[in-house]
């Protein structure tokens, strides 16, 4: 099967059959509320106890995005920066979608087939290449978009920022098992007994 043919299927999620080209190189991500997010605090959550944190796991997903870009969050001193180049990265490939260095690069990255890549190259838009990258990443299963994960990178006050840290919270504690959400959409611990008999 092809990437453009996983790409074409439905975004809704999938059996454990669907490959997941970037996910299992990286943790989990989770959310939670939060207050205004500063540049310390971002490098200070990487460092953290072993407790679900938000911003650790929302950096961390941040990082995933800058390799599919080939771009490494070491080398670089602040988050801010890091974002930056993925910024430009993603810029970049918007203004030159079918440059042919460009497109290998990514097909090496995402391990994309021959087949794809060769229709890639013939593409006079992004947009083909941004949803293998989304679909890649997962984007697609969360309700996300790259465009908006950069927003939300660039700026950890945002609302995009806010809306990707719920997104990831839910998934994460939906995966982990442990933790319900209300009708009101408030985050409840999950009831062992009742979890148990279902």
């Amino acid at each position: 099967m092809t990437a453009l043919t996983l790409l074409r299927q439905s975004s809704a999620p999938t059996s454990a059959g669907t490959p997941d080209l970037i996910r299992t190189r990286l943790p989990s991500p989770s959310e939670e509320p939060g207050t205004r997010r500063t540049e310390a605090e971002a490098s200070a959550a990487l460092f953290g106890v072993n407790q679900p944190n938000p911003l650790k796991e929302m950096v961390a997903f941040l990082n995933r995005v800058g390799q599919v870009f080939g771009i490494e969050r070491g080398a670089y001193a602040t988050q801010s920066s890091f974002m930056a180049a993925v910024e430009d990265a993603f810029t970049a490939l918007k203004a030159d979608p079918d440059d042919p260095n460009r497109v290998d690069d990514f097909a090496r990255r995402l391990h994309l087939d021959a087949d794809t890549v060769a229709v890639l190259k013939q593409e006079k838009t992004a947009d083909m290449l941004v949803g293998l990258i989304e679909k890649a990443l997962g984007l697609d299963r969360l309700g996300l978009s790259l465009a908006t994960v950069i927003k939300a990178g660039n700026n950890l006050d945002s609302a995009e920022a806010d809306a990707m840290r719920t997104v990831l919270f839910r998934q994460a504690q939906e995966a982990q098992g442990r933790n319900t959400w209300d009708d009101l959409g408030l985050y409840q611990p999950a009831d062992p007994v009742r979890r148990a008999a279902a």
